[in-house]
Order: structure tokens, then sequence, then C-alpha cells
């Protein structure tokens, strides 16, 4: 063995410190606020009447509207882009200042009709508030219990224990007892509160108390001011380092931190000996809370040395391959921060790809439980809300799906190690190129009649064809749309408002939806005829030709003349498209009535699009058919 004592001079830096007053902050820091929106199914049923999902838009816009607009806010909505699919969580809006007229909007482009992740959807929201240690609060509002064997309540005792300042609020929207009671823990137990709501009073009061700002503290009452005294150099600040470190290098400033500690005894280290040696040879001493191991030919010396330190030396640090060190953390002896340097990661993947084409990548790098791969736009910056993702679960090859929207993207690797802040390890540019789309229809459609459309496009699972009022934006209730797998041509129905309209390809792709092509569609007044007798006699069969749009959501009715309003029919039968005619039984009561043609499209409109009058008269007996005319003998 060789005995090396601690160096005597090792390179050196010197910082200097002051101290300077001021006044301490006493303005609340308002809370971040992430709005978890219920977009499931279930949100298509009534409360009175009006479906819950109506209920919901209208409150929220009414909250946000006379809310502080300089509040920091963000949406996230599960369950509305796919049905079945538990992973359909998307960031809508980013917690931003300013933001609730944004929230409004995206609230009114949701389509209601998935499951109920709720679990992941909170978990989504704390991840992406986690970015900073302010205060962050989730207002969940959920109109059902989680259906994606999740443990709400887990996850919240997590989140409390976590040490994050974070708060949920759960408002139940038209739940049972029972139900409310499998939700509700997530308020309990991170210091929110759960509320029922089950009209659109009691929602507007639950979101009202939980999107509330909190009300300024008093300004302080000033302070005599203080004697003028000169401040003495200040030691420090000093940070914790790390128990076990490699490629550490630490480097002694020469400064004392004035703990009067002493000396750790000096050692006898093999020219062999491992990092793990010296650590333990930092354990075995009272007095040491710092150590440093050299490796063999560092320094152009061929053994490897071990160095013990006491509390009273101060630190820099930098990073150097072979070296190993090792701190006390409870005892904060560097100089600034510690801050590990980013692991190497590489992607190996193609420059260019297919829109929505699946992309294979094979990986390197740390492969800790939660990275993943994801693509953003060129430039991005951000590590949520990606176009597409897929976590890597330790795989080196992996595929990736490509956006939709063509453009300029960034594929990267990003590091998700729990309670650190994500980071990007890799990136590589990847250009996401078109693919072919084509519409064919009608350039005019008159209003409620069946039209045919021809299309082409990649089919991807989600992807329909909507007619829309032209200029619209959405991609939500549209006057009429179809999935492409039902058929091309694919059968819609035109609505029965006039006027100019587009039909569109909209495409789901892995960040979400958007229209790939749209051409324009006039909607003319709808055209249609009825024939049938002016005079009939009371409780006769009557037998009525028609001419119109031939579905069989139609029907022919027969209503009291004076009549205007829907309903009240007398009498009706459904259209059989095959057919050309319907039947059915007149009153027995004379009197003045009207025949009506009523349509209804793909959104549940009605309208009378012909009429008829019709007598029905006491006594009154049909003439008889002229008679055949006799067969030549």
């Amino acid at each position: 063995m060789v005995h090396y004592p601690l160096r005597a001079a090792w390179p050196a830096l010197f910082l200097m410190a002051s101290a300077q007053a001021g006044l301490a902050q006493t303005t609340p820091i308002t809370p971040r606020t992430m709005i978890v929106m219920d977009g499931s199914g279930s949100m298509w049923g009534q409360i009175d009447g009006i479906p819950k999902l109506e209920i919901a838009r209208d409150v929220v816009a009414d909250v946000l509207a006379g809310m502080d607009p300089d509040a920091t806010l963000g949406l996230i909505a599960y369950g509305h882009r796919r049905r079945g699919d538990c992973s359909d969580i998307e960031v809508m809006v980013e917690p931003a200042a300013g933001s609730a007229s944004q929230i409004a909007e995206r609230v009114n482009t949701m389509r209601f009709q998935g499951r109920t992740p709720l679990t992941d959807a909170v978990r989504r929201a704390a991840e992406v508030l986690r970015h900073s240690e302010d205060p962050a609060t989730v207002v969940l509002v959920t109109d059902g219990i989680e259906t994606c064997e999740a443990d709400p309540c887990a996850l919240a005792r997590e989140l409390e224990a976590s040490g994050v300042d974070f708060t949920a609020h759960v408002v139940g929207f038209g739940l049972s007892e029972e139900e409310g009671a499998q939700v509700a823990c997530l308020a309990e137990e991170t210091g929110g509160r759960y509320f029922q709501a089950d009209d659109a009073e009691a929602l507007t009061e639950a979101l009202t108390q939980t999107l509330a700002t909190p009300e300024p503290a008093p300004a302080p009452q000033p302070e005599p001011d203080p004697l003028t005294v000169e401040p003495a150099a200040a030691p420090g600040p000093w940070y914790p380092g790390p128990a076990f470190q490699r490629d550490l290098q630490l480097s002694p400033t020469g400064r004392s931190r004035g703990t009067g500690a002493a000396q750790p005894a000096e050692i006898s280290f093999p020219a062999d000996g491992t990092a793990e040696m010296c650590q333990q040879a930092c354990a075995d001493d009272a007095q040491c809370t710092i150590w440093q191991y050299e490796p063999q030919g560092s320094y152009f010396i061929e053994e490897a040395r071990c160095h013990l330190f006491n509390a009273d030396a101060e630190f820099d640090y930098g990073f150097e391959t072979g070296f190993v060190a090792g701190t006390n953390p409870e005892e904060p002896q560097l100089t600034r921060p510690f801050e590990t340097p980013l692991p190497e990661a590489t992607l190996t993947a193609p420059v260019s790809a297919p829109a929505l084409s699946w992309i294979d990548v094979a990986v390197n790098g740390p492969l800790n439980e939660g990275d993943y791969i994801d693509i953003v736009e060129r430039g991005a910056t951000r590590t949520h809300q990606p176009q597409s993702f897929t976590m890597l679960a330790g795989a080196t090859q992996v595929r990736i799906q490509a956006p939709a929207t063509p453009g300029a993207y960034d594929l990267r690797y990003v590091e998700a190690v729990e309670g650190q802040d994500p980071r990007v390890l890799s990136v590589q540019p990847l250009e996401v190129g078109d693919l072919t789309y084509s519409l064919s229809a009608p350039d005019v459609i008159s209003a409620g009649s069946p039209i045919a459309i021809d299309w082409t496009g990649p089919q991807a699972e989600g992807d329909y064809i909507d007619i829309i009022e032209a200029g619209a934006t959405r991609t939500h209730a549209a006057a009429a749309d179809a999935y492409v797998t039902e058929g091309n041509p694919l059968a819609l129905i035109a609505p029965l408002p006039e006027g100019d309209y587009e039909i569109r390809y909209i495409v789901e792709g892995p960040e979400g939806r958007y229209a790939a092509i749209t051409r324009p569609l006039q909607v003319s007044p709808p055209v249609a005829s009825l024939t049938a007798p002016e005079r009939v006699g009371p409780a006769t069969e009557l037998t009525v030709q028609w001419t119109g749009p031939a579905l069989s959501r139609n029907w022919i009715e027969l209503v009291p003349a004076a009549q205007t309003e829907m309903g009240g029919e007398l009498a009706y039968a459904y259209l059989d498209p095959a057919q050309t005619s319907v039947s059915f039984m007149l009153p027995d009561q004379p009197g003045d009535y009207r025949l009506r043609f009523i349509a209804e499209d793909m959104r549940g409109n009605r309208g009378i699009i012909a009429t008829r009058p019709i007598t029905v008269v006491p006594g009154f007996v049909p003439p008889a058919p002229p008679a055949a005319p006799a067969a030549d003998k």
C-alpha cells in the first residue's frame, strides 16, 4: 500500500458575498389553475331535458367571463376525441394569464364520446403545473366515476406526499351520493373541496368558488427607517451535493466555512482502490463530510487516490470521466447548486415521413422508466402536449406515429425522472409530408336530400367527413357527419337550413383533429310534392303520392288545417324509400285538414317541406274509377 496525504495545493475559487435589505412581499401568489373537463360520452345524458354537455359549456363560458382577466388558467379534456381509449387525454390550453376566453372557445370544440380516465387526467394536470414551485390548483368537472382501472384516491395521496403545493377540487356533475364518494377523495386528500352539482345553478356556484382568485393581503405598515450599518461580508451561500456521483470532480476554493471542525485522519489507500472503498473510508471517519476519488492515471499518477475533507471545506465542482465524489447531503459545502450534466442519448430515424405514417426509431440513452420520445413542431422547447409521443419502457427500438398535419417537426428523446423536470436529451429534425386527399360531391343540393360523397384519404381510425357552415373551424357539432369507415361513397343528409356550407375531410391524428381538405356546397330550398284527393270521406283509408327526399326518417302527416306548429298530428306514416306513396286512416270528424311532408336532417332539425289541403266530407263517396275497356272478342 502507498500512503497519500491530502494535497497541499488545489486550484481555488474565491467568492465575495454582500447583503442587502428589502421589503417582504405581501401580495399573495395567485394559484395557477388547470380545469380538467369530462368529455366522455355520458355527458350526453340530460338534466331537465337538456344535455349535460350543453349545460357545462354554457356555465363554463359564463363563469370564465366574470373572472379576473389576468387569472392563470389552463384546460385539459379527456374522452372527447376517441371512443373506448383510456389514453385520450389532451392539454387543450396551456396554463397562461388571460386564457379564460380561449378556454371557453376550446370547451365548445369538445366532442363528447369517450371513456372516463379521470385519474390519469388529474395526474397529467399535476405534471403540467409542476414546472414551478408556485401554488397549483386542479378543478375536475366529471359526470362519472373512473372507468379506466385507476385509483383516484391513491393518486391523491401520492400528490399530497410529493411536497408540491397542490390542491384538487372536484365537481360531481349529476353524480349519485355513492358515485361522489368514489371521487371526493381527490379533493379531501389534497386539501380541496368536493361539490355536488345537480343543475346549472349548482355547477355555476361550484366553479365560481373553485376558480376564484384569492384576495390580496393587506399592504404592510411602513416600518421606521433602520439605522445605517455597513454590512459585513457574508460567507456562502452553500448548497448540498450528491451522496455518490460518478464523473464528479471537486475543486476546493481554499476558503473556510468557519465551522471549526477537526480534520479527518490520514488514510492509506490501495493503488488499485475503488470509489466505493473511498466512500466507505469517509463513512468510517466521523469528521469526514465530503470525499473525492481520483482514478489511476489521472494527473499522470499511476495509483488511485482518495481524499477526505471535513465540514469546514468549501468546494466548486466540474465533471471529468473516471473521477467520483460524494458528500453528506445534510452538510451543504458547494458554492453553487448541484446540477448533473445531461446524459448522452441518440436517435436514429428517417428525416422525413408521410403524415400519419409509423416511424421506426432506434434509441440509445439512459432508458429511465418514464423516458419517452416525442414529436413537436420545429424549435419547440416544451416537454408536454406533443403532437405525438411513445413511451420507451426500456426498449431501444420503438415506433411513433407522424402527425397528421404536414410541416417541419423535431423528433426528441425526453428524459422523465420522478421528482425532476423533464429534460430533452437528443433532437433530430423531421419533415412530415402531405397525403393525398379528395372530395367529390354535387355543388348544389336541395335541403334535406341525401348526398353521396366520394373521397380519397388515409382512412385513419377516427377520420370522418362532415358538412358544416362555410368558414367554421370547429371540429364538432357539424350539420352532418359520418366516419369514413362507413362507406365510399359516404352517405350524408344535406342540412335543412338553406345557405352556404363546406364538405370537409377531418383527419384524426395523434395531435388531434384538423380539416385536411374542404369543398364548397350550396344548400338550396327543399323540393317535394304531395298528391291526394281534395275531398274524402270520414274514417276511410287515404293514399298519398309523394316526391322528395326518399329517407326512412321522413314522414307524411295529417293535421288540422289551422295548425302551423310541429307535432299534434292526427295520422302519419313514415316513408319507404322504395315506394312513392303512403297510406293511413282518416279521422271520422268532418272538417278541413292539411297534409304535410316532414323532413329531418342528421342533427334532428325538422321542417315542413310540402303541404296540401284536404277536406273530410260526411257521406262523401269517391267516384268510381273508370271501367276497364272491354276485351276484344
